[in-house]
C-alpha cells in the first residue's frame, strides 16, 4: 500500500492490520460488520478526523478484586453510564486508546486481559457510496491494577463509579454487553 493510495483503501487494510494484531496479542475474539451511511457533509467532515490512516475506538469493561465494573457518565449524556472509552489517536494501538481512557477519565490503571468483541464498521458517503472508508470499535476487559477513581479534568466525565449490579440506564452501544456481564436479560432499564 502506498501513502497515496485512497483512504477506502488504506483505511480498509488498517482495520484489517489491527485486528491481526489484536488477535496476535489477545486471540479470537468475536467480529461484527455494519455500514454507516452519512450524507456528503457529514462524510466529508468524518474523513477530516480520520487520523493517520484508519479510525477507531476502544473500549475497557474493567473489574476490581470484588468483581464490580467501572462504568462513567459523559456530559454528552448524563444519565447514561457507560464503559470508559476513547477515538484512536494516529499511530496509537487500540489497547493502548483503551488503557488511556481509562487512566485519563477516571484516574485507574487497568491490566487489559481479552477483547471481549470487535466490530468493523464501512462508513459511506450517502449520495455516493462509493466514497468510503473504514474504522474499528473494540471492547476490551481487563482488571483494575492501581489508583483511586478521579474524574477527568475537561469536565467531559459528570461522574465514576464500581458496580456490582447493571446500573438502570446504560449508553445505547454498551446495553448488550452490560447485560451479558451482570448476566441479566433486561434489567428494565435503558
Amino acid at each position: 500500500m502506498t501513502d497515496d493510495a485512497p483512504l477506502s483503501v488504506r483505511s480498509r487494510e488498517g482495520v484489517e492490520r489491527a485486528l491481526a494484531g489484536l488477535r496476535e496479542r489477545y486471540g479470537e475474539f468475536p467480529v461484527e460488520g455494519r455500514t454507516v451511511e452519512r450524507d456528503g457533509d457529514a462524510f466529508e467532515g468524518s474523513t477530516a478526523r480520520v487520523p493517520g490512516d484508519w479510525m477507531g475506538t476502544a473500549s475497557a469493561w474493567i473489574s476490581d478484586a470484588d468483581g464490580r465494573v467501572l462504568f462513567l457518565r459523559r456530559a454528552a449524556a448524563p444519565d447514561r453510564w457507560a464503559p470508559p472509552d476513547a477515538l484512536r489517536t494516529a499511530g496509537e494501538a487500540l489497547d493502548g486508546t483503551a488503557a488511556r481512557a481509562v487512566a485519563e477519565l477516571t484516574g485507574i490503571d487497568c491490566a487489559l486481559s481479552r477483547v471481549r468483541r470487535a466490530e468493523r464498521i464501512r462508513i459511506v458517503d450517502s449520495a455516493a457510496p462509493e466514497r468510503r472508508y473504514y474504522a474499528l470499535d473494540v471492547d476490551f476487559e481487563g482488571r483494575y491494577v492501581a489508583g483511586s477513581l478521579t474524574l477527568a479534568e475537561k469536565g467531559s466525565v459528570l461522574g465514576a463509579r464500581w458496580f456490582d449490579e447493571r446500573p438502570d440506564r446504560v449508553a445505547a452501544g454498551a446495553r448488550a454487553a452490560a447485560d451479558e456481564w451482570f448476566g441479566e436479560a433486561d434489567a428494565g432499564g435503558s
